[in-house]
């Protein structure tokens, strides 16, 4: 999900004279150059060659930028654009890069359908297997069907973290955990000896809330992680943090 080196082939960096250019030809773009919009990601297709342009675009002083190139079908096409967008976050910490990610997908999505290609996301297929109680409901189309594989956070930041299915919780120990809020971005750092049912209980107040990764630690790990984020701090054990903290973490 997070490979740095093959996506890399296909990116290009872009610097003030290349937006500038772009700017031209998009009015968003150009309100980006011009300081209107602070940043852009947005999509755009070659409707002969079937090849797509992945733009992200910084405005302020730095007015600085990717472009991701790829064609329709071509392999690891979507894991190239998952890449792409956890290296966007990386430099760019203010990204959330599964939303950038899902942005980008309903962009290509919406460019597909205009050339004629029809779709389903896996979010769709998933319904009507629940509606049909069948695991591989038929669908009839005379064309191919592109499946657009969403992303769901949990699965991104579980990945990133390293969730373990199978840590066992020890009865009289003491744990660390990290919770990720979907709606608002926030993350939760707090402490628990039962951690798992933690979530449950904030989930029964947000069904948002989502449990990342739990470990055994004392309370002082604790108060020491609230230390070192407390610029992040939202409110009480809430931070707003980046990829690049969770990777420290």
């Amino acid at each position: 999900m997070f490979d740095q080196t093959d996506f890399q082939n296909y990116l290009n960096p872009l610097d003030y004279n290349d937006i500038k250019e772009l700017a031209m030809f998009s009015p968003e773009i150009n309100n980006v150059f011009i300081g209107i919009k602070k940043h852009l990601f947005c999509t755009m297709g070659d409707p002969d060659s079937m090849s797509f342009h992945f733009f992200y675009l910084s405005g302020g002083l730095e007015k600085a930028g990717y472009r991701l190139e790829l064609h329709h079908r071509q392999k690891d096409f979507y894991s190239h654009i998952m890449s792409y967008c956890y290296h966007l976050s990386l430099e760019f910490a203010h990204l959330e890069p599964v939303h950038v990610y899902n942005s980008y997908l309903y962009q290509y999505r919406t460019g597909l359908e205009s050339k004629g290609v029809q779709t389903i996301s896996n979010r769709e297929l998933d319904y009507m297997k629940t509606l049909t109680n069948d695991p591989e409901p038929e669908i009839i189309s005379p064309y191919h069907i592109e499946i657009i594989p969403y992303l769901e956070a949990k699965e991104f930041y579980q990945a990133l973290i390293g969730w373990d299915d199978k840590l066992q919780i020890e009865d009289g120990k003491n744990y660390v955990y990290l919770l990720f809020n979907n709606n608002n971005k926030y993350f939760k750092i707090g402490r628990s000896k039962t951690p798992l049912k933690r979530e449950k209980t904030l989930q029964g107040q947000d069904p948002d809330n989502i449990l990342l990764m739990f470990i055994e630690a004392d309370k002082k790990t604790e108060l020491d992680l609230h230390r070192k984020y407390f610029k992040k701090r939202v409110r009480g054990e809430w931070f707003k943090l980046t990829v690049s903290d969770l990777i420290e973490l």
